[in-house]
Parts: structure tokens; sequence; C-alpha cells
């Protein structure tokens, strides 16, 4: 048996096994394609890590809500669209009733009429003459009252079908509106950016205009795509407008709040713009409420956050466009009826209010 610092030299071997093995098991697991990590590296991986799962998963999300949302448009426009042919389908069954009343009065009334015609007025059927004449005219008024009936049932009919449907449809036209437009949040629209031949080449122009003229410290991780709006055509004059999809809102304002340092060229053609990414319904509101701007019957009118705002009276109220039913009280059309381009910044028409 072993005694003294043979003893002891014997016992501190197997923990010096274990020791070193520990270390190695620990060097191991900090260790990714044989480098050696720190814990804050690891724990900014594991942190880039979950951020990536989590906007995936964000992601997912958004395609399941926007798939539910089309769904459930789709079938309340179905079914708002079964009301209104079974509104219209007894409409036609009690048109149809009135219809044939009237056709039988009438034919009452021919009767009446061409018995009178057929037949002479001696002195001594004087009185018979009358109460066949009195009965055809009381025919003609009944025939008058019933026409008024139907006049007004399909007036109803019409006032039914022209509002009380169409209501129900613009409000899911609305909510779907704004969940589209939730989607382009992290976006903003360039007018007048060149042509590119890739995406790439589209983010390393954002990133120069950023850098140069905006003074950001934009990177190209920052932006999470970028796409052209429309077809390529070799014939085109104008650059088609590219839409630039940021992977933080953060990013995304602070780009759009230094628009107005982009320089104004002479050549319209020259000259790039960032706007706001709105919805094919706002974008229309827009380019309505920009005709109204220059035609001189509102005081300005602009988009900020995906909202169409305007303002009716210098230093007015900012009133909020949801509708064309907002404008149409002040919608006339111009006395030349000419048109502006919806092109371009609107910058020009609400410089103050942005």
């Amino acid at each position: 048996m072993p005694r003294g610092k043979a003893a002891q030299k014997a016992t501190n071997e197997p923990n010096k096994q274990t020791n070193e093995k520990a270390t190695e098991k620990n060097q191991n697991e900090n260790t990714v394609n044989g480098e050696e990590l720190t814990m804050s590296q690891l724990t900014d991986m594991i942190k880039k890590h979950a951020a990536e799962i989590f906007e995936e998963k964000k992601k997912e999300l958004k395609e399941e809500m926007k798939e539910e949302m089309e769904e459930e448009m789709e079938y309340r426009l179905i079914t708002q669209f079964g009301e209104l042919e079974e509104m219209i389908d007894e409409a036609k069954e009690e048109v149809q009733k009135s219809v044939n009343k009237v056709k039988t009065q009438i034919d009452k009334l021919s009767k009446n009429v061409q018995q009178i015609q057929s037949q002479s007025a001696p002195s001594g059927n004087n009185e018979t003459f009358k109460q066949q004449l009195q009965s055809a005219i009381e025919g003609l008024d009944n025939v008058k009252a019933e026409s008024r009936k139907l006049k007004k049932r399909l007036e109803k009919v019409e006032f039914d079908t022209c509002s009380r449907i169409p209501k129900n449809i613009q409000v899911l036209t609305n909510k779907f509106d704004e969940f589209e437009q939730q989607q382009n949040e992290n976006n903003v629209q360039i007018v007048g950016l060149p042509d590119s031949e890739s995406g790439e080449e589209d983010k390393d122009k954002i990133v120069k205009i950023a850098r140069d003229t905006f003074g950001m410290d934009l990177k190209i991780s920052d932006i999470e795509k970028t796409y052209r709006m429309g077809k390529k055509r070799e014939d085109a004059v104008k650059a088609r407008d590219t839409i630039v999809k940021f992977k933080e809102k953060t990013t995304r304002d602070k780009f759009y709040e230094n628009r107005k340092q982009l320089v104004i060229n002479e050549n319209p053609n020259e000259n790039i713009y960032v706007n706001d990414h709105l919805t094919s319904h706002r974008q229309h509101l827009l380019y309505v409420a920009r005709k109204l701007y220059k035609a001189k019957k509102i005081k300005a009118a602009w988009s900020q956050g995906g909202n169409i705002l305007i303002r009716k009276i210098e230093n007015g109220p900012v009133i909020p466009v949801h509708c064309h039913d907002d404008l149409s009280e002040i919608q006339q059309p111009d006395e030349d009826g000419g048109e502006f381009s919806a092109d371009g910044s609107d910058n020009d028409l609400a410089s103050d209010m942005d």
C-alpha cells in the first residue's frame, strides 16, 4: 500500500485527469468551427439566433393573418352579395305581382273604353253612359295609384341596394386596407432611382444616398429586401419605383425623415423622392387630395405614417382621409379639366406638416 508522497501522488493523478476532461469539455462547448468563444460572444450568438427565429415566426404569423383576413373578407362579401340577390329576387316577385295587377286593370279599362266607343249615347241611355264613363275613370285612377306604389317600391329596392349593402362592404374593405397598410410599415417607396440589374445594386444605391446625403450610418444588412414596381420596359423613359423594406421600423422612420435633404434638380427626370409605401386605395386617395390642392380647394395634402391627411384652411385642423366620401363635399372637377401626375414627392404639398 503506497504511503506518504507516493500515496498523495497516486491520489492526485485521477483528480488531474478529471479536471482536464472537464476543462476540455467546457472548451468544446464554447467552441464553434474550432474557434473558442467568450461567454459574451456566445450570448450574442444566442440572441441573434433567437431574433432570427422570432422574425421568422412573426413573418409566418403575418402571412397567416393575411390569409385569414382575405378568407374572412371573401366569405363576408359572398354573404353580403347573397343577401343582395335574395333581396332583389323578393323585389322582383313583388314587382311582378304589381305589374300583373296593373295589366289586369288596363285590360279591364280597355274593354270598358271599347264598349263605350261601340255604343251610341241616345238620350234615353245617358245615365248608363255616364256610369260606364265613371267606371272607366275610376279604373284609370286605380292604374295610376298602382303605378305610384310600384315606383315607390322600385325606389326602395334601389336605395337598399345602393346604400345598405355597399356600406357593409365598405367597412370590410377599410378593415382589409388597414391590415394591408400595416404590412408596409417598414417600407418606403423611392421614385426616380435609376433602374438596376439586381436588388443588391439597388441596396448599394440606397446605402450611398443614406450615407452621402442623409449622414446615416446605414448598412446593407439593415435592408431586408428591395423590389421594383411593374415590369421593366426597354423603351421606358422613367425608372420604375423602388420599394425598400427595412428590417427595423426605427431605421425606416429615420430614413424617411431625412428625405427633404434630397436635392431638387431643374430636370424633373433627375429627381429622387422618398414617399410612404401606400396601398393602392390610399395612393388614389392621395392622388385625389393632391388634385384638390392643385385646384386650390384645400391648403395642404400629404401622407404620414401611411395615413392620408389634409388641411382645408390655412392653420386649420389636420383632417384624416379614410375614404372618398371624406373628400366628396370639396371634390369638384378642375376648370380646365387638367390632371397632374401622382408620381413624385408630397413634400411640396405640405412641407410644414410632416
